[in-house]
């Protein structure tokens, strides 16, 4: 059944050639993991840089009760991060933060 979401990126792990599983706080279901396929492609509706640490993203997804997976259908990124991307110390900070997150 399709759900609409809010959520935050806490983990992203490598899968296959061209997807990723996500771990991502949702507003709904609390801690997820979800696999999206695709990502690395070079024509990608989901590009992979939306998926850094401490990114809020709206997304559509598909959830199943008894799935440990579930799937997204369309993220999309909510506010556009201008400068944390690109600055090493704000990166290293989320990456800390979502450790924190993680292990609280």
């Amino acid at each position: 059944m399709l759900h609409k979401t809010r959520g935050i990126v806490l983990k992203t792990i490598n899968h296959r050639e061209t997807s990723v599983i996500c771990q991502i706080f949702t507003d709904k279901f609390g801690l997820q993991s979800y696999i999206i396929n695709g990502v690395k492609r070079n024509r990608a509706k989901i590009h992979i840089n939306i998926l850094q640490p401490l990114h809020l993203l709206d997304m559509v997804v598909y959830h199943k009760a008894s799935a440990s997976m579930q799937r997204v259908s369309e993220p999309r990124q909510l506010p556009l991060f201008q400068s944390s991307p690109c600055d090493d110390r704000k990166r290293a900070l989320a990456i800390f933060l979502t450790e924190v997150f993680k292990n609280a």
